[in-house]
């Protein structure tokens, strides 16, 4: 964070105590025999507060009733609006659980009576090799059934549907 930090993002004057600053240090875990192939950012630091970070959604996606969307697509729009997070993100909130935010917790498209399905939060800054030899990203989700954090590698030649997200920082 630099000095010119404003007094509205600092989690302290804000007397939000779960807040925490995320600064990026290393690479980003890789399991499942993944490698890290290109940061298509370059790895930042973050407060990670509600109002700091949302998940995007590219319009198409958002409808159930479109065709889905390919992973390439997907992390093209990201990309290109600037709403990706690198791999660190998703290491950090594996790590604390307790950070990832109740609201992208919440199954897509439940309605009373009806489970929905697990809402895919996608770090788009950060492509990886999977075994193959295709591109990835690392992908969070709330596990409802299981009460838990999930980290898979999404394939970006699969689909992408309306439960899927791209974990974003807010622009003003």
């Amino acid at each position: 964070m630099d000095s010119k930090q404003s007094a509205s993002s600092n989690p302290a004057q804000l007397g939000i105590a779960e807040a925490a600053t995320i600064r990026v240090v290393g690479e980003p875990r890789v399991f499942n025999r993944h490698t890290l192939k290109q940061h298509l950012i370059r790895p930042q630091e973050i407060v990670w507060l509600p109002h700091m970070v949302h998940l995007y959604q590219p319009g198409r996606a958002t409808n159930p009733l479109m065709e889905p969307m390919t992973g390439k697509e997907f992390l093209g729009y990201a990309t290109r609006g600037g709403h990706v997070l690198t791999a660190h993100f998703c290491d950090y909130l594996e790590d604390h659980p307790d950070m990832f935010f109740e609201d992208w917790r919440q199954p897509v498209g439940s309605n009373p009576g009806v489970r929905g399905t697990f809402r895919m939060v996608h770090f788009c800054g950060t492509v990886f090799l999977d075994k193959y030899g295709h591109d990835a990203i690392k992908t969070l989700f709330w596990d409802f059934e299981d009460k838990k954090l999930t980290a898979i590698f999404t394939s970006l030649n699969g689909r992408f549907f309306s439960d899927d997200f791209a974990a974003s920082p807010r622009s003003y």
